[in-house]
């Protein structure tokens, strides 16, 4: 109790603070008034009647609230009902690879992270650029024709180079060079 009273007087300080902000038309203001303002109404309800019902606490509102469940609910199968992010009594907090691997869910990688996992086999294990993509898609249990969205430009580059190299694809224009 003695840490929200102090939290509200910092609200309250702030929020006297920012009083020219309610109707500013500086981006951003506004919004950082009202902010200040609901947090400030959360922490007296709270105190006048115990539910807390922001999604931060703290002085600064830096702390994110983190939930916790008492009593597990069940799917029609006898499954434990679980989110992401909620502790758990029987396993502790419950994190988004737990939830991939009990789903069978895939991680997919965004293209820098794709861009890396295939500089990496061919680096590590000596593989051309069309065979590491080919692993990496069996690896994540990606369809190949879904690579498109996956393959960055430099990634492109190095496998059009190679096709060259192998007369897969025409050379394209070349110094001629005396020797």
């Amino acid at each position: 109790m003695k840490n929200v009273r102090s939290w509200i007087k910092n609200a309250k300080d702030k929020l006297s603070g920012m009083r020219s902000w309610k109707n500013s038309k500086e981006k951003g203001q506004a919004s950082e008034y009202l902010v200040q303002q609901g947090y400030l109404h959360n922490l007296q309800a709270y105190l006048r009647d115990g539910v807390y019902r922001d999604l931060y606490y703290g002085e600064e509102r830096q702390f994110k609230t983190k939930f916790k469940c008492v009593v597990m609910a069940y799917n029609k199968d006898g499954t434990p009902k679980r989110s992401v992010g909620v502790m758990y009594p029987d396993i502790g907090v419950y994190t988004t690879e737990m939830d991939n691997e009990v789903n069978g869910k895939r991680a997919v990688p965004n293209k820098n992270k794709f861009a890396k996992m295939v500089e990496v086999k061919v680096r590590e294990h000596r593989y051309s650029y069309m065979d590491a993509i080919i692993h990496i898609c069996e690896d994540i249990e990606l369809d190949l024709e879904d690579i498109r969205k996956y393959v960055s430009g430099s990634i492109k580059e190095k496998i059009e180079v190679e096709a060259m190299n192998l007369n897969y694809l025409p050379r394209g224009n070349t110094l001629p060079v005396d020797l």
